[in-house]
């Protein structure tokens, strides 16, 4: 839900109101803290999110294969999409294969950059665009969605527009705006598994979260 007076996400329920013409939901703006109302049958259709202290959960009676898709980087010079072929093809022929998006899906170099966009072969739009089409296949294989320093940070700190939240609601997945804890559950058995994105001060959201995790993915990172 938007705040139709500051445009702002960051709103909260607050309670159902009675009226003649029917029940309204109550919202209160946490960024302009004023208040607002819509009729409870034209509700926006909320985005699905994983909140800072929630766990998603996932629930399988046959065995399963997680695949954690990081750093793939649509659109930069570097981007193998023969590679990254292979990889959706092998999830797709797999019947026990799952998969998340770890962040970084995205070249996004937006324009006066502190780099130069040279190091991209196609725009963000249609980094977007393509790899929504190359994932088509896998779409309903997705656990969830968090993003990265290229995908999120950027689109979020310039634009004020979180691409990798678009990427998420588009399939219709849960969103990991923070650093993402999740519980798999295959065969009643329990594996935590954490999903982190970066290094040092970046990393730092996420240190408690591993000593928990029986199994931790980690983007950003490369090891020579």
């Amino acid at each position: 839900m938007v705040c139709p007076r500051c445009a702002s996400m960051y709103v909260k329920k607050d309670g159902v109101k009675r009226k003649k013409e029917g029940f309204t939901q109550k919202y209160r703006c946490n960024s302009c803290a004023r208040y607002f109302s819509v009729p409870i049958e034209t509700e926006i259709k909320e985005y699905k999110e994983v909140k800072p202290g929630e766990v998603f959960r996932y629930e399988s009676d046959k065995v399963i294969r997680v695949h954690g898709l990081t750093d793939v980087h649509v659109g930069a010079n570097e981007f193998d999409l023969e590679k990254f072929r292979q990889a959706v093809k092998a999830i797709y022929e797999d019947d026990n294969a799952v998969w998340f998006g770890n962040g970084d899906l995205l070249e996004l170099i937006p324009p006066h950059y502190k780099i130069s966009q040279r190091g991209q072969e196609i725009p963000p739009d249609e980094q977007y665009l393509t790899f929504i089409k190359l994932v088509q296949s896998i779409k309903d294989k997705c656990l969830f969605i968090r993003g990265g320093n290229h995908d999120f940070l950027r689109s979020f700190n310039i634009l004020d527009l979180d691409i990798c939240k678009i990427i998420a609601n588009e399939m219709n997945v849960p969103y990991y705006k923070m650093p993402g804890y999740s519980q798999i559950v295959c065969r009643g058995k329990s594996w935590n598994m954490v999903s982190g994105h970066g290094k040092s001060g970046a990393k730092n959201g996420d240190l408690e979260l591993d000593k928990l995790a029986a199994v931790y993915s980690q983007g950003d990172v490369f090891f020579l």
